[in-house]
Formats: C-alpha cells, structure tokens, sequence
C-alpha cells in the first residue's frame, strides 16, 4: 500500500500509508464494535432499554432531565415519554431513536453525561417511535459511548483500547483527535479564498464515540 497526495501541503511532505488522518464518522464503525464487544460480554444487549427502571441509564437524573423537556417543548404529553421509555440500543446503533444531534455548545461540558442530560432538557425527539423512522444522529452513537462507560465501569477510550485496539496491535496507531500533531500525523486543510491552507482540527472533547479518532489506512483495514 501507499500514500497519495500531501500530509502537509504547505511543506510539500507527501503522504505515507502510515500517516494518520481524522476519520471523522469511521469512528462510528468502532463504537459499533465495542458496543457488540460488550454485548459479548453480557453487559449489554441490542434490546437493552435505554431508560426506564431496567434501563442502561436508570438514574433518576435522567428521568428528571427527559420530564424537564417535555415540560418545556410538549406540557402534558404522554406521547414523547412513551418514545423515550421504547427507546433501545439497537435504535441508537441504526439512527432510529428519534435523537438528530445534542445542544450546539457540547465542547464545554465536562462529559457526556452532563452533555446529554442537557441535551434531554432542551432538545426535542423526531416524531417517529423509535424503530419506525431514521434521522442520522451523532448524539445517538455519542450516548453509545456513554452507556458502554455506564455498563462496564471502563471509559469509552479505555475500552475501544483494551478490547479492540490492544488485541491487533495498533492501541498507539488509533487515536482520539489531539491538540499538537506530530509526523504520524496528516494535517487538516481547508480551502480559503481559492487557497489550501493548514486547519486546527482541535479537540474532540464529548464526540468521541461519534466522530473524534484518528487512524491510517492500514490500521482501519485490521480493525475492519
């Protein structure tokens, strides 16, 4: 295998298979495996109930989150808690839970729960049951994330290393999205006025799970 193309443009440094580059929505791919990692491990199933007294995430806040929006976008409606208690993983894995994308500012949350929790107080569901329609949503493959932290006690990160990355070899290769780049790393460009310039990607502090690793080629090829 090889490279095309420039990691750096600017400093005209070509591209190498081993290059790293942010994979963007491919990493749904590999939250989709650790979820069925753990549905291996008894921790979950692809009918687990996201919420509700035997659901995954069955702490009171939630349920006090979910009643303070219905509150605020449909008073009195039993119909939006009927969706939410139908709600199930394997709607969050298919894009068909009813959630499009969390609150706009979600980089300033310290984690995804409190991210979430804010997202149930002012963001409303599709007007589909769960199961019956599909809306992409990177919140749902974000909550995945979550409720796989939830479920097994191990970080998201954590887990993706231990159970998927560690076993092939390339827990160093796969990256969560960092700050500073080194020569592992292509860098981010962008078009600006007709010209290819360098781009921060910054730090993907909430959306891991949905969008926020980085990997070569040959990495993701092993992991596929």
């Amino acid at each position: 295998s090889k490279g095309y193309g420039y990691a750096d443009y600017e400093e005209k440094i070509l591209m190498k298979n081993f290059n790293r580059s942010c994979i963007g929505s491919v990493s749904k791919v590999i939250t989709s495996i650790a979820a069925l990692k753990a549905i291996e491990e008894k921790k979950l199933e692809l009918q687990s109930k996201i919420y509700g007294s035997n659901g995954c995430l069955r702490a009171k806040k939630y349920m006090d989150a979910i009643k303070k929006g219905i509150d605020k976008y449909s008073p009195g409606s039993k119909d939006w808690m009927n969706h939410y208690k139908a709600m199930e993983l394997i709607h969050l894995l298919t894009h068909t839970s009813g959630f499009s994308d969390g609150v706009d500012d979600g980089e300033s949350y310290r984690n995804y729960e409190d991210y979430h929790i804010k997202t149930l107080e002012t963001k409303r569901l599709e007007s589909f049951t769960p199961g019956e329609g599909n809306k992409y949503s990177n919140h749902g493959m974000g909550l995945v994330g979550h409720i796989i932290h939830v479920v097994t006690g191990i970080e998201y990160r954590d887990y993706v290393k231990s159970r998927i990355l560690r076993p092939l070899g390339i827990e160093d290769q796969v990256i969560p999205v960092k700050s500073e780049w080194n020569s592992m790393d292509a860098e981010v460009h962008t078009f600006e006025n007709g010209k290819l310039k360098k781009k921060s990607y910054g730090i993907i502090n909430n959306g891991l799970a949905a969008g926020g690793w980085t990997a070569a080629a040959t990495h993701l090829v092993r992991i596929m």
